[in-house]
């Protein structure tokens, strides 16, 4: 990936050696994809979606876009509504009926919510309908009936209000967290400021995994971080952490953060 998303010469890359380098492994069915990426908080624009879809129109290959956070994006406001302009999705793209969309209420409402919504093609929808009803049957009546009703008193116009309320808090927020992090870990990690969603990704400078530097020294200074190889491929070590910013008490991340400083700075002079 790169401030963009996945690299299309590499997707086309690993898709073209595929039956070479994974013998024992099909050929793909489907990619899947955050385009409002969860952790590190880049958003794919139309360009570099549109080709990727082309490489998976090419090779045949479903497309599961996962976007909880597609109302979270934080790009620049459109003079003419006052409304912060969302990037296009795969499924506004899409020509061949080779999206399954997956949206969610829970980031942009209420977390306890926990419903969320396919859009697809009808014959998609009806087989993965009956997943579901061999499965969890069907979510809460109690909360799409909340929803409904909801949604019915807002109308469009609250709808939009709820959401841009939502993103100028989580602005608020982020840039709050940039201000401690250029406090205290200047120098001391490296890191982009998110575009949308709720994580800063950091990388610890001088640290190789960031799971044993947490075991071995930030556990029992109770500073807790989500851990880099929760978000790898096969759990590989990692120097990254996850950082929430939709809730955090400032006082508290300034105190956590200058912790993490005098940690990073002994771990960097150990090393030398």
């Amino acid at each position: 990936m790169d401030d963009r998303g996945i690299i299309p010469e590499k997707l086309t890359q690993v898709l073209r050696n595929w039956n070479k380098v994974n013998k024992k492994m099909n050929f793909p069915k489907a990619i899947y994809i955050i385009p409002n990426q969860n952790p590190t908080g880049i958003i794919y624009d139309l360009e570099r979606k549109l080709e990727i879809y082309d490489i998976c129109r090419e090779w045949d290959l479903l497309i599961i876009e996962d976007d909880p956070h597609f109302f979270l994006q934080f790009n620049e406001k459109d003079p003419n509504t006052g409304k912060r302009k969302l990037e296009k999705s795969f499924l506004s793209i899409d020509q061949d009926k080779r999206v399954i969309r997956v949206d969610t209420f829970s980031k942009f409402l209420s977390s306890g919510i926990r419903m969320g919504f396919l859009t697809t093609n009808r014959v998609l929808i009806d087989k993965l309908s009956n997943e579901v009803n061999a499965s969890c049957f069907h979510p809460s009546g109690l909360t799409q009936i909340t929803l409904l009703k909801l949604f019915e008193q807002w109308g469009q116009e609250g709808f939009d209000k709820q959401v841009s309320r939502v993103q100028e808090q989580l602005i608020e927020r982020r840039d709050k967290m940039k201000q401690l992090i250029d406090k205290h870990l200047d120098g001391l990690v490296t890191y982009r400021v998110p575009d949308c969603g709720l994580y800063y990704w950091i990388k610890l400078n001088d640290v190789e995994c960031s799971l044993k530097f947490f075991r071995n020294i930030l556990h029992d200074k109770k500073v807790y971080l989500g851990l880099g190889i929760s978000h790898t491929p096969n759990r590989i070590k990692t120097p990254y952490v996850r950082v929430t910013f939709s809730y955090m008490d400032y006082e508290e991340t300034d105190i956590a953060f200058k912790i993490l400083s005098k940690c990073l700075i002994k771990e960097k002079e150990d090393k030398k």
